[in-house]
């Protein structure tokens, strides 16, 4: 099957055409998109949702909501910031954390984009070792928004690495899709 591939979006800010945002200085914007994680494999996962229809930016995920450093200290968002992110651009993102590894492999199976977190080294081609977010496709496709491509990695390493940030595994959802 073929499914829609997104455009590939990486967190380095200088290839982020609309960072600084607005009235922010480089700094602040070199924070938002270093901390990016989640807003870009977002802003990935929005691009599948609408197959194409809606690509943007990390940054735009970020400054769709009020407060574009989110809900917690530091400039690092969640994944109920992402949600919240979505619906202020009119689309739903499905926070299922919690349903561990079966619930992921479900979703996978039913076609969505999958939003994950996990700390360790990132599966693939990047050297992040610390918290951090990717995006899984039903293709197999894996995107971690600091390399500058899709990879292909292995299951069990993006199980490893998801539950080292939670046992139980902290994801979000696109709508299922047909090829």
């Amino acid at each position: 099957m073929a499914y829609y591939r997104p455009v590939f979006r990486t967190q380095k800010p200088p290839e982020d055409p609309t960072e600084p945002w607005g009235n922010e200085g480089r700094s602040v914007g070199d924070s938002h998109a270093w901390n990016g994680c989640v807003a870009y494999s977002g802003a990935m996962a929005l691009d599948y949702e609408t197959k194409g229809r809606k690509k943007l930016w990390g940054d735009k995920i970020r400054h769709s909501l009020a407060n574009p450093n989110g809900r917690r200290p530091g400039p690092t968002l969640g994944l109920d910031d992402l949600q919240d992110a979505w619906r202020r651009l009119g689309y739903t993102l499905d926070d299922r954390s919690g349903q561990g590894w079966a619930g992921v492999i479900r979703a996978h199976k039913d076609g969505r984009a999958i939003v994950l977190q996990g700390r360790g080294d990132c599966p693939g081609k990047g050297t992040y070792k610390g918290p951090h977010a990717a995006i899984w496709l039903p293709d197999g496709a894996w995107g971690d928004p600091l390399t500058n491509r899709w990879q292909k990695v292995e299951r069990s390493a993006i199980r490893r690495w998801a539950e080292a940030w939670n046992s139980n595994i902290n994801f979000a959802v696109t709508r299922a899709r047909n090829p």
